[in-house]
Formats: structure tokens, sequence, C-alpha cells
């Protein structure tokens, strides 16, 4: 049973993360059928990723409050049926309310995903087993959505990578209602939402200033940044003062919760990154076509899915998540370093092989122990809002870092010089995290921080 719930969760994170990159390649389709311009084409991305991480803090609680099988089941049903829509779209305002319904519904399951697992696998070895087989999910679904992309756009045309959503979603409802139900997982808690537009509202506008100050738009990213303040501070006093609060202070004061989201907050305005600024320097750098620069990736992808699959959960049994943590993000700085090199008419057994093996090993050391440590100790009632506040530390450090490492490097000329910066910038933050995991790599405590 408990395989049925793992398998569950993890397809409902592949479809997840898949959905973010999948259109992609199938936008130049998507503008020739639709007549859509280039703002338009950019809001097909966009309406699934504002809603997904503005909503991912309520969508969490909403997980403790109704239950992990009924938001599992009735937000996969939600996203699926909004597929259907996306992808059926006559016109340009249907895909784009589609995608966005997309994005509100994934800010639910993926927390119920995850409290799923934690909820099913108790912790110690067999959880560190299920959080690696998730997060390897989380891995695959956002490398390859380009490769799937192209080829369902190829062979059957742009609608298919919304309406494949269909038979996959059928699927992780069928593994959810037959596994979870038998689990009983049922909701535990009432919950009060009144912070909950507050949240919402702080998190979108600090998307878009994110966005804004990544085209340089200042006036709009400094207005934005100030609305997003300013909704923090009144989110913070309301949660504070309300009965059930959205995020728990309980939760908060788990100090392996505390580490471990601001480590994957770091560490995703980094990873988030690479991808865009190693796309520039293959394509734009060294002139490789979009099929030789995508093949150039699968290394990293490769390494990521094996040393977090299999090294990883080992390597935990021997030592404790910060020391491994710290490792790996020695690895990651490192191989940033040497990406940060990289020039015209450089060859890519030493340009791009190379960094790409110290940064795919650092990547897949880091994200499980990061993991772990956000969800270790929480209670079962809180099991929700943790997922949320774990998933949300990654969506906002991966827009946060793209959008200031494009903001820094805008000015700086040229091309491989500006990407060589962002990739130093990459390298501190990374040997940042390093450190401050080096300070904490002490002996077990009784919060659950040294071991998962």
């Amino acid at each position: 049973m408990r395989g049925r719930v793992l398998a569950a969760a993890c397809l409902a994170q592949l479809m997840i993360t898949l959905d973010v990159s999948v259109v992609n390649i199938a936008l130049p389709a998507v503008r020739a059928d639709l007549a859509l311009g280039s703002v338009g084409l950019q809001w097909v991305v966009t309406a699934y990723a504002l809603p997904f991480a503005g909503c991912l803090l309520l969508g969490g609680r909403v997980v403790d409050m109704v239950g992990v099988r009924a938001a599992f089941v009735g937000g996969m049903a939600a996203f699926t049926a909004a597929s259907a829509v996306a992808g059926a779209a006559p016109g340009p305002e249907v895909l784009l309310a589609g995608r966005a319904a997309q994005g509100l519904a994934a800010s639910l399951v993926a927390p119920a995903a995850l409290a799923a697992i934690t909820t099913t696998f108790g912790e110690g070895e067999s959880r560190t087993r299920a959080l690696a087989r998730w997060t390897a999910m989380s891995i695959a679904g956002g490398t390859a959505g380009n490769l799937c992309g192209g080829v369902l756009t190829e062979f059957f045309g742009w609608r298919a990578v919304l309406l494949v959503n269909l038979p996959l979603g059928a699927l992780a409802i069928v593994l959810a209602v037959r596994a979870l139900s038998a689990a009983g997982h049922e909701g535990r808690t009432s919950v009060g939402i009144a912070p909950a537009p507050l949240a919402t509202g702080m998190l979108v506008v600090a998307a878009i200033a994110f966005a804004a100050v990544g085209e340089q738009s200042w006036g709009i990213g400094i207005a934005a940044s100030g609305v997003a303040v300013v909704c923090l501070a009144a989110f913070v006093r309301s949660n504070g003062t309300a009965r059930n609060p959205l995020i728990p202070p309980t939760l908060l004061a788990i100090r392996s919760v505390r580490w471990g989201n601001a480590g994957l907050l770091v560490i995703g305005a980094t990873l988030v990154p690479m991808w865009f600024f190693l796309s520039l320097q293959v394509q734009v750098v060294l002139g490789y076509p979009p099929l030789m620069a995508g093949l150039a990736f699968l290394p990293h992808t490769v390494i990521q899915l094996v040393v977090g699959l299999h090294w990883t959960p080992r390597l935990l049994r021997i030592t404790t998540p910060p020391r491994l943590v710290a490792a790996g993000a020695a690895l990651l700085a490192g191989g940033f370093v040497w990406q940060s090199g990289l020039e015209t008419g450089s060859a890519y057994s030493t340009a791009v092989l190379v960094p790409a093996v110290l940064i795919a090993v650092g990547a897949g050391l880091v994200n499980l122990p990061l993991t772990a440590m956000t969800v270790a100790g929480v209670p079962a009632s809180d099991a929700g809002a943790a997922a949320g506040v774990m998933n949300c530390a990654k969506q906002v450090g991966g827009g946060m870092g793209l959008a200031v490492l494009v903001a820094a490097t805008a000015a700086i000329g040229p091309p491989e010089r500006a990407y060589g910066l962002a990739f130093l910038i990459m390298a501190a933050l990374a040997a940042g995290v390093g450190l401050a995991a080096l300070s904490a790599a002490r002996p077990a405590r009784a919060d659950g921080f040294a071991s998962p």
C-alpha cells in the first residue's frame, strides 16, 4: 500500500514540474495557431507560475484542513480538468485561464504529494528512500520538459503537451484513492485562513517584482517590492494573531525546518538560474543549435538522478544532513567557478562536461538532505503546512535568483563575461550555504536536525 502512495506522489510531482517547462518548445506553435504576441506568449508560462508560487502556503494549510486524500484527489482532478480546458482552448483567453487554473491546482497538489509521503513513511531510512524518489521526479520533470515538449509538439501538435495530463492525472487519482483511503489520512485540524490573501498577495507581487527587475523595469520593480514588503508585514501580524495560523509558529520553531528551508531557498537561487545561463552559454557563446544544446545537458540530468537516488540515501546512513549539504555545496561552488570560465571556442569536454559533473553531483547531494530537514520532527497535523513552506521556498528562491542575476549581468558585455559573472555569483551563494551547513554540523539533537 505504501508503494501506491509513493507512486501517486511521484507521478503528481512529475506532472506539476513537467508543466513548468513542457510548454517552452511548443510556444512558437502556440503563437502561430492562436496569433499570440510576445507579451501574450510570455503569459502562457507566467499564468501557470504565478498562482502556483503564490498559493503554495495556502495550499499546504488546506491539506491539513481537509486531509491529504481529499486535497490530493481534489487538486489532481482540478489540475487534469484545467489541462483539458487549456489543451482544447479555441483562443488565447481560454488558454491563459486554463494555465492559471493549472497553477492554482498545482499549489494544492504539490504540498499534498509531499504530505502523503511524510504521513505514510515514518522518519528514518524508509522516508529517506521515499523522499529520494520524490526528489528525483522533481529533477526529471524539470529537465525533461523541453525534450517531451519537443517530441509531443513535433508529432502531435502543441495541444498534446497539455492533453497528455489527462491519462496521467487519471492514473494518479486512481492510485491515490486506493492507497490513501486505506491509509486513513484524514484532516486533523480546522484552519483559520485570514492570513491567506496576504500571503498569496505577497508572493504574487514579489514574483512580479522579480520579473520586473529581471527586465530592468525599475519603477515597476520598486513599486511591487514595496507592496510585497507591506503584505509581508501584514501577513506576519495576521498570522501571529490567528487562532489556527497559516504557518504555525511551532513549525518554524523546529531548527531543522528553518535551516532546511533557508538552504533550499538559496540553493534554488543558483540551480534555477544555472539552466538559464548555461543554455545561453552553449547557444550564444559556443554556437550550439537547440537540439545539440539539449543533448549537452543530458549529463546534468543523468548524474543528478543517479546521485540523488542511489548515493545520497546511502551516505545519509553514515553522516548527517548538514555535513552532506556542506560537501554538496562545495562541489556546486567549484562547478560554478569552472563553468564561469567558458569562452568562445572552448571544448565541450572541458568547458561543459567537467563542470557538469561537479554541479550535478553537488546538486544530487544537496537536495535530498535539505528536503529531509524541512520535514524532520514535524507533527502529522502540520505536514501540509511544512510541505507548502518547503515548496514555496524553492519557488521563491528560483524566481528571486534568476531575476537578480539577469539584472546584475544585463549591462555587462561581451556575453561570455556576463554569463561568467552570473556563475561566479552562484558560486558565492553555494559557498555560503556550505559554510552555514558546516557550522550546523553538530551531533544529533532532539529536534531531528542532525538526521532525517
